[in-house]
């Protein structure tokens, strides 16, 4: 695999969160030190203190071409003046959160006509944790999630040699493991989107069917397999219930990533863990979370599973197995964005409130108390389910039970 297999094409997502895609020729960048220096008499040699790194300066040269280059012109001049920072997703360092310091836009109507140039200086910036852009968070995630199956997939089969038989079916088993895991606890998710969940059922049989085909292709059955990990992710249904399914998809291809014996089987178990839990992250971007202690709760998963994920690599990192940067920095942008946005949707939710009963009354009564202006019914069954009622409860609720609801 060359270098020009790892080049990615180059886009910048505006403020806003709009992609913009160009093109460029030569690529660069500016690092340069921060020092305190001190000329002394009599001394040759000034003395010099490294203060850190000055702001990274990556100027850039994009170029738009085609019929309608003007419209994209344009458009792409208006990103680049919106106020703010954006994500300039590098074809070589990875996705950075930059600001556009200055931008010349130059077109020629003789040589080279039909197209527009760009010299653009980016300097990277320090990303902002929240509350920042839910727009821009998505984008950079999808991002995140499309770098880390190209490059991890593209690791994947750099590492694992499939054209040796024994290790060939040692991926196989891998696989199909993690198809299983896969069916078990995540593939329900899809269910209330009939469309989707026959592309999935259409898919995961395609792979269990093909596998040994597959396997002559090793890179191109990898990103097809974490593509399918990722394809639930953005149903729209309680984030919630999509963290825990890949939670228990992450942690069953973990375990299984630690308790085999051959390095290459662990290597395609974590394969599909960076995969699972990317996808994790990716769920959260949307999908119903009503209350606080559920979105906390949902953010401290996220967290964990990572953190797990990185003990499991960390402990084969000892058995001469290493991650790409690009793939890790990849992945803790998907997790470190959707953590973020997670805890900043939390602060506009519902939080618990606790009261002492002081008289009897009927969960019908608490219901019109705590939830007025909610259906009865509904707030009925809310309050049964809340504070898990049963029996007697049901009817009456006795002075001195302690209740909880959501305001």
């Amino acid at each position: 695999m060359s270098y020009r297999n790892r080049l990615r094409k180059a886009v910048y997502v505006s403020p806003s969160g709009i992609e913009h895609a160009f093109e460029f020729f030569e690529l660069e960048r500016t690092n340069t030190k921060k020092v305190a220096e001190k000329e002394l008499p009599q001394r040759d040699q000034a003395d010099i203190q490294d203060l850190g790194n000055a702001t990274l300066v990556i100027p850039i040269t994009a170029y738009l071409t085609g019929s309608d280059y003007d419209k994209s012109a344009d458009t792409f001049f208006k990103a680049l003046s919106e106020r703010g920072p954006g994500v300039l997703r590098h074809p070589r360092w990875g996705n950075i959160p930059a600001l556009p310091v200055s931008t010349r836009q130059y077109e020629s109507f003789v040589d080279n006509s039909r197209r527009a140039t760009f010299d653009i200086e980016f300097h990277r910036v320090t990303p902002i944790a929240y509350p920042t852009s839910a727009a821009q968070v998505e984008a950079g995630v999808s991002a995140a999630a499309d770098t880390l199956a190209t490059e991890s997939a593209a690791s994947w089969a750099e590492a694992v040699d499939t054209t040796d038989a024994a290790k060939k079916a040692e991926a196989k088993a891998t696989f199909l493991s993690g198809l299983k895991s896969f069916t078990r606890n995540v593939q329900g998710i899809a269910s209330s989107v009939s469309e989707l969940a026959q592309k999935i059922s259409s898919e995961v049989s395609r792979i269990e069917s093909g596998i040994d085909t597959l396997l002559d292709a090793p890179q191109t059955l990898a990103i097809s397999l974490i593509n399918l990990y990722r394809m639930p992710a953005r149903v729209a249904v309680s984030a919630a219930i999509k963290v825990q399914s890949y939670k228990r998809l992450g942690e069953y291809l973990i375990d299984n990533a630690l308790e085999v014996g051959s390095l290459d089987e662990a290597i395609s178990y974590l394969f599909q863990a960076k995969g699972a839990i990317a996808a994790m992250g990716v769920s959260t971007l949307n999908g119903a979370l009503d209350r606080r202690d559920q979105a906390i709760a949902v953010a401290d998963t996220l967290a964990t599973s990572y953190a797990a994920l990185i003990e499991a690599i960390e402990e084969k990192e000892g058995a001469n197995y290493s991650e790409t940067q690009s793939e890790m920095l990849a992945l803790d942008e998907i997790i470190t964005e959707s953590h973020a946005l997670v805890l900043n949707r939390s602060f506009s939710l519902k939080v618990a409130r606790r009261v002492e009963l002081d008289e009897d009354a009927t969960p019908f009564e608490l219901a019109s108390r705590f939830y007025p202006k909610v259906d009865p019914d509904m707030a009925l069954d809310t309050v049964i389910e809340e504070n898990s009622l049963q029996d007697s409860e049901i009817l009456m609720c006795p002075r001195g039970k302690e209740m909880v609801y959501y305001a």
